[in-house]
């Protein structure tokens, strides 16, 4: 796991900020750290890179830099990433987009109300609208990476069957690879039960790890 920088531009509602601010010396890494841990990497034939933590990882300027300095030392290393997608427009961070191997997009809900409800700051139009463009340039490059992943964290207030509806249609329409819905932790008022004992749900898609997905590759 390599975390470039500890920012975040979301105050998500269970997230401890101001607590995990402190257990850091630096809130980014330089390029020179960068390099270490590239040179690091490559000599303990580590084969997947979780580039992310407890930070949105495209809120750094030279992320381009960063992920080409991994991909420099390790080929072939596969590299993860999880963004909120608000940072990936035109430019170096769409093209540093591009050069990893998969990407959890977090967007709880279909709606910019229920995404704000948990991801405070968020705007679900402009995430959707970054991601598309990014699958549309994939596919017009031919490439077959990175896998975009649609991570819906599912609460009490985005658990409606219109909504999960809504977010398979939307996924569809811009070729996300994977819609994947992952229980949602938290306090009692928060966590869905429908999502662990509705019918609906015990149906839909298949399920896996991550709790019920669908897989639009296949």
């Amino acid at each position: 796991m390599v975390e470039n920088t500890v920012q975040c531009n979301l105050k998500c509602i269970n997230c401890q900020r101001k607590a995990i601010l402190k257990t850091r010396k630096k809130l980014r890494m330089s390029l020179r750290d960068i390099e270490k841990v590239a040179q690091s990497i490559k000599s303990s034939n580590i084969s997947v890179i979780s580039f992310f933590n407890l930070g949105e990882p495209f809120l750094s300027d030279t992320i381009y830099e960063e992920i080409s300095i991994l991909k420099k030392y390790n080929p072939n290393t596969a590299i993860y990433v999880s963004t909120n997608g608000l940072h990936i427009s035109q430019g170096n961070k769409m093209e540093a987009a591009l050069m990893v191997d998969y990407i959890f997009v977090s967007l709880d809900g279909a709606t910019n109300e229920s995404v704000n409800k948990y991801q405070v700051g968020g705007n679900f139009e402009t995430t959707y609208r970054n991601i598309k463009e990014l699958i549309r340039l994939r596919n017009s490059r031919n490439q077959i990476k990175p896998v975009i992943d649609w991570k819906y964290v599912v609460f009490c207030w985005n658990d409606s069957q219109n909504e999960i509806e809504k977010a398979i249609e939307l996924a569809r329409d811009a070729k996300f690879d994977i819609l994947s819905f992952w229980p949602g932790e938290g306090s009692p008022i928060q966590i869905s039960t429908r999502f662990k004992n509705d019918e609906y749900f015990q149906h839909l898609g298949s399920a896996s790890w991550k709790g019920r997905e669908f897989d639009f590759r296949k």
